[in-house]
């Protein structure tokens, strides 16, 4: 298998991915469809944050049929602290785990989270972490678990988790994806002002005269969308 790192939504059913379009959320469309046409429950669709984690799921459902593994969940929640009101009068929500997934390997019970590019940033992570593992110290364990010269390897509190300058690399992709996203929103919600403006101009059209700069726009308008 060739394993994959970045991070993309991927809807799973019986070993098969879908995805969505570049703009688009149709992925999870796809993967109805799949179903419905071949007679598959729809409450089978897997869906995972990452290729990545993805990758890990197939990998763990293969150690499962070795017989190295059992009793394979995943997208559990996990309780840690109750809601409580602070010395300052707040209220505050109750902490949660969610773990990506929990096995049982040589009898005891393994918490699994799979991390790519969000551990070089994710420090509450790691208190959150520091938190299970105190709570759960006799009953579960997590495990970290990242790919690394496309092998997986556990990582630790306490290990380093790669160069700095690999860290800054991993960083500026992460930044330059969410410079992307935002200008994909910017221009979704141009199109949805000018499609307005359009329609509005048309209304208008109906019953006024239209002044020269209002013509000129609603012509430029119609060009662009052809609506």
């Amino acid at each position: 298998m060739i394993y994959k790192s970045e991070g993309k939504t991927t809807y799973w059913v019986r070993g098969n991915r879908f995805f969505n379009d570049a703009n688009l959320r149709n992925g999870k469309q796809r993967a109805t469809d799949y179903c419905l046409s071949n007679f598959i429950d729809v409450n089978e669709i897997i869906t995972f944050d990452s290729v990545l984690e993805c990758d890990r799921y197939e990998y763990l459902l293969e150690l499962q049929k070795q017989g190295k593994i059992s009793d394979l969940k995943h997208h559990l929640s996990l309780p840690l602290l109750p809601s409580y009101t602070n010395y300052n009068g707040d209220e505050i929500p109750e902490l949660r785990y969610n773990a990506d997934f929990v096995y049982k390997e040589n009898g005891k019970n393994i918490v699994e989270d799979v991390k790519g590019a969000s551990l070089f940033q994710d420090s509450r992570f790691e208190a959150v972490k520091q938190i299970f593992d105190y709570i759960y110290r006799e009953k579960a364990y997590i495990r970290i678990v990242v790919m690394r010269d496309k092998q997986w390897v556990e990582w630790k509190l306490g290990d380093r988790k790669k160069p700095q300058k690999l860290i800054k690399k991993q960083s500026a992709k992460i930044k330059e994806q969410k410079a992307q996203l935002h200008a994909i929103e910017v221009a979704e919600n141009k199109k949805k002002r000018e499609i307005a403006r359009l329609n509005e101009l048309r209304e208008l059209a109906k019953t006024t005269k239209l002044k020269s700069d209002q013509r000129k726009r609603l012509a430029e308008l119609e060009e662009r969308y052809r609506v």
